[in-house]
C-alpha cells in the first residue's frame, strides 16, 4: 500500500494561513461503502485539501 502526503513546517505567526482538517472515525471493514473497498466520502475529503 502506497500512502502519499506531506508536510510543511508552520508559517511566522503573523502570516495568515489557509487550515484544512478532516476526520473520519468507526472504519469497521465491514461497513465500507465504496467499491473496491473504502468509504464514498473520501474523494470529496480529498477535494478540500485542492488549492
Amino acid at each position: 500500500q502506497v500512502v502519499n502526503g506531506g508536510f510543511r513546517t508552520a508559517p511566522r505567526a503573523e502570516q495568515p494561513e489557509r487550515v484544512v482538517f478532516t476526520v473520519s472515525t468507526g472504519q469497521a471493514y465491514p461497513d465500507q461503502d465504496a467499491p473496491g473497498g473504502g468509504y464514498k466520502i473520501y474523494p470529496a475529503m480529498l477535494k478540500l485539501f485542492a488549492f
